[in-house]
């Protein structure tokens, strides 16, 4: 099976590759801004109208894993990249069932929901947004598909609260644990929130285990049991022995 993975050079991207490059049992091509020395890398400006589709008649993916996006964590909110990536990624994919390909899998967010907290459970059903660019063009994409194509033709999962100790990305417990051992005072601009939190390395497993199994849809990968982000900052500064309230 040829694979081609968009957003390689990210949080997700890279560790996925890697996975799957591993284990010896598909063809890996991956694609990002960056230049690379594998020679199965390509690197592209997928924003350039004309360059996904140019990508897709070149590799002829049998699957797809579709990960780029703009995600700087201070901007991605709000930029107006989102609707550039919107169209990049409605060309990429038009293009990717027109030459064959069998199974897209894209990272949604918990973001596209009209309350991403964890105070109730959200299912897959759950009310969506359009607040936030981000989230409006998720969830246009996501129609996009659904409009045009079948459901057993794609896998779409909403990420939720995602960390690792590895990032380098400063989210929430990276700025917790940065301010714990700097024994700053704790900012938590939110601390009765709860949220669910999923591990990069839980979020990468799911996304191997659904290229081999016959999983479609729309999925939430969380662990589906939430914190209150006062009691996870608690809990972290007792491991580190370290007070900052």
């Amino acid at each position: 099976m040829r694979i081609l993975i968009t957003g390689s050079n990210g949080e997700i991207g890279s560790r996925i590759s890697k996975k799957l490059q591993d284990s010896n049992k598909y063809e890996v091509f991956t694609t990002s801004f960056n230049e690379s020395v594998s020679q199965k890398h390509l690197s592209i400006d997928l924003l350039v109208p004309g360059n996904p589709s140019k990508l897709i008649k070149h590799l002829r993916p049998d699957s797809l894993i579709h990960l780029a996006w703009h995600t700087d964590s201070k901007t991605y909110s709000n930029s107006n990249l989102n609707y550039k990536w919107l169209e990049a990624s409605k060309e990429l994919l038009d293009e990717f069932y027109l030459v064959g390909g069998s199974k897209t899998l894209i990272a949604g967010s918990c973001a596209e929901y009209l309350t991403p907290q964890f105070n109730c459970k959200l299912s897959e059903n759950a009310r969506t947004s359009t607040s936030t660019p981000f989230a409006e063009c998720k969830n246009e994409l996501l129609n996009y598909l659904k409009q045009n194509y079948s459901e057993e033709q794609f896998l779409w999962f909403r990420i939720f609260y995602m960390y690792s100790l590895q990032s380098r990305q400063q989210k929430l417990i990276q700025k917790m644990l940065s301010q714990i051992y700097k024994k700053d005072r704790l900012m938590l601009n939110s601390p009765e929130s709860v949220l669910d939190f999923v591990n990069t390395s839980d979020v990468v497993d799911l996304i191997e285990k659904s290229i081999q199994e016959n999983t479609f849809g729309i999925i939430n990968f969380g662990t589906g049991t939430g914190d209150r982000v006062r009691d996870l900052a608690e809990n972290l500064e007792h491991l580190l022995n370290r007070r900052c309230f």
